[in-house]
């Protein structure tokens, strides 16, 4: 089974914290509805919290084409920069392991999201967030990967577990 996750803000509001999640729902409008629900509450298991706030309320969110759009109330412009940035990146990589989503876009009221130059965000995607920064952008982490491989015959899965050395700005599940 392939795990997921949802994103939380620290504590110190300068970075996310995954926590593992099992996607609910049958229909992909089910199961966004349970994440985004699931994204609103505090965390139970670490030390985070829900990255949504008093300027982060959801007025409404469609799905177009493997795209979601979702809408907030204007207040949204009223978070800081450092913030906002961090929560658009949990919801796109939360979200965007749901099956059926391929893009997500913010909106404002009926408007596109727009940066500080005045120019619309458009369609995001989990490439377009940095998972480090600072000294930490290029450094390497270690871990453990479980792959499988047929057995000669074809019949049966072999468990073979490899230790990694990663760049830890790369995905998963691209290492």
């Amino acid at each position: 089974m392939e795990k997921t996750h949802i994103y939380y803000m620290n504590l110190e509001e300068t970075g996310l914290i995954p926590e593992r999640y099992k996607i609910t729902g049958e229909t992909t409008e089910e199961k966004l509805t349970a994440m985004l629900e699931k994204m609103q509450q505090d965390s139970a298991e670490t030390e985070s919290k829900s990255v949504f706030g008093k300027n982060s309320k959801i007025s409404k969110w469609e799905i177009r084409n493997s795209a979601l759009e979702i809408h907030f109330k204007s207040s949204y412009y009223e978070m800081p920069t450092s913030y906002e940035v961090l929560f658009r990146a949990a919801i796109v990589q939360s979200v965007l392991q749901i099956e059926d989503i391929q893009y997500v876009t913010f909106y404002v009221g009926d408007e596109p999201l727009k940066n500080a130059d005045g120019n619309e965000v458009g369609y995001l995607t989990e490439e377009d967030f940095v998972q480090n920064i600072g000294p930490s952008l290029h450094s390497y982490q270690t871990g453990e990967v479980t792959l499988y491989f047929a057995n000669e015959k074809g019949t049966e899965l072999i468990k073979e577990t490899i230790d990694v050395t990663y760049n830890s700005n790369t995905l998963y599940e691209k290492m």
